[in-house]
């Protein structure tokens, strides 16, 4: 198309066959409630096990077009919820100190992670799975290199399980025994 012309081409909407908007985030349709508890047990008299819960967001905002409100949407976001508990092991020495780490060592890997997975389909699933493989790998290390550079801390460990809700999908991952249970719909 000669270049004088460009202005007056017409696009279709980015509507899919149902007239559904692409460009809607299909993760931000789902509703998700998390909550986190720890608590020492009945043996121990301190804490040994950590969490954390948060939101990672990716949001595309409009903030000035020409377009027509058909065509892009103001505002389009995905976002995904991860959800982390590191046990440390009971009796050992400087549970608490592993637990701290292996999550502040997780939540670096990510940060540091250049393109997050907001959308599961098959392969991405395996993408997922693949880098907390390598992601546990590395948070071992990380816990045997402390423990070998302060003797107070010699032995110590934790376990750690991560859950990662995006969209209708939740994946798990954990080394250890520790649980993860999913309520919905009243029930267990």
């Amino acid at each position: 198309m000669p270049a004088n012309e460009l202005d007056t081409m017409e696009f279709a909407s980015p509507l899919n066959q149902a007239g559904k908007d692409l460009l809607k985030g299909a993760t931000a349709l789902v509703q998700v409630d998390v909550a986190g508890l720890s608590h020492q047990g009945h043996v121990r008299t301190s804490n040994e096990d950590h969490f954390y819960i948060a939101r990672a967001d990716r949001v595309l905002q409009t903030l000035a077009t020409n377009l027509p409100s058909d065509i892009v949407s103001r505002r389009v976001g995905e976002h995904a919820f991860g959800m982390i508990l590191a046990d440390g092991i009971g009796g050992a020495a400087a549970g608490e100190v592993a637990s701290r780490l292996a999550i502040a060592t997780l939540m670096d890997q990510v940060l540091t992670t250049p393109d997050w997975i907001m959308r599961f389909d098959e392969s991405q699933g395996q993408r997922w799975q693949e880098r907390f493989r390598e992601r546990f790998h590395q948070i071992h290390a990380v816990v045997q290199e402390a423990a070998a550079r302060d003797p107070k801390l010699a032995g110590m460990g934790t376990t750690l399980t991560v859950a990662c809700s995006s969209g209708r999908h939740l994946l798990i991952a954990h080394l250890g025994d520790s649980r993860v249970y999913m309520f919905r719909q009243q029930r267990l």
